[in-house]
């Protein structure tokens, strides 16, 4: 039983052949619409959820083309549906094949930066399942929501024994990510975060960053990053940036995933390592 740093290519290799495949993504790309749609044609039972209300969709275009695009699915026979009026998104970008659970950071493109994981544990799968027939899950290391994954996250960070702590995402906000890793800065602990200090235009993302420079901790910004945190024996992986914990998006549907299994923890620092390596070093109080 065990989690696998893994790629799109083995993702679609998974689909090939599967029986039994249910997804949920916050929006699809047309080729991998097109993979799941053939896969229904193969005979396979498929089940895909997409977010009916879509960030930054002011005019409908985007809310309409997936209304489209679950027509075409349907098409092919698969069980394809937008969230209902009042569900929460599924920002969650989840998967089952055939009793394995994928999970993408981003939305299942065919290519791209995503880290996508490869999950074999049974109860894992039994809590993704849940939560993609739209039960309750349950399970001790893999979470459903934001609210959930952040305090997941946070835990994380104040549970990990004395060494580096390193968080990357693309959004931050004041809250209790904020305070944990201010916390171990105090402790004397070295802390370096990255973000997109282009999604960070809100208060309460320039408020933590100022506040976490201020405790000591290194920031570097760059685009296309991971939501991740890894630190001398764990990590912790997920759909959902540390950004401020709102009523309006608590529930929102994020996964998050803490595990301490040696080789995955030490394959994320490397991949935390490659992005601070090519990361910009300006400070966004100084912008």
């Amino acid at each position: 039983m065990s989690i696998t740093l893994s790629s799109h290519a083995a993702f679609i290799a998974a689909l090939e052949g599967a029986r039994r495949i249910t997804l949920s993504s916050y929006a699809l790309t047309q080729d991998m619409a097109d993979e799941l749609s053939a896969r229904a044609d193969y005979g396979a039972e498929v089940h895909v959820r997409l977010a009916a209300h879509l960030v930054g969709d002011a005019s409908g275009a985007r809310a309409a083309g997936a209304a489209r695009m679950v027509a075409e699915l349907r098409e092919h026979g698969v069980d394809a549906a937008l969230t209902a009026p009042g569900d929460s998104s599924p920002h969650a970008k989840a998967a089952t094949v055939d009793g394995i659970v994928w999970l993408d950071d981003r939305n299942f493109p065919r290519k791209g930066p995503d880290l996508i994981i490869r999950d074999d544990d049974p109860a894992d799968a039994r809590a993704a399942a849940a939560w993609l027939d739209g039960s309750v899950p349950h399970s001790d290391r893999l979470t459903f929501t934001k609210s959930d994954a952040l305090a997941q996250e946070a835990a994380a960070i104040t549970a990990a024994p004395p060494g580096e702590i390193d968080l990357s995402t693309e959004d931050i906000g004041t809250g209790n990510i904020e305070l944990a890793l201010r916390a171990r800065l105090a402790a004397g602990d070295h802390v370096r975060v990255l973000v997109d200090f282009a999604e960070c235009t809100s208060s309460s993302a320039r408020s933590a960053i100022a506040l976490l420079e201020k405790a000591g901790a290194e920031i570097r910004s760059r685009r296309a990053l991971d939501k991740l945190t890894v630190t001398a024996g764990s990590a912790w992986i997920g759909s959902a940036n540390a950004s401020h914990d709102i009523p309006r998006t608590a529930g929102q549907s994020d996964w998050g995933l803490v595990t301490t299994q040696a080789d995955a923890v030490v394959a994320l620092r490397q991949r935390f390592d490659a992005a601070w390596s090519g990361a910009s070093p300006t400070s966004l109080t100084q912008a």
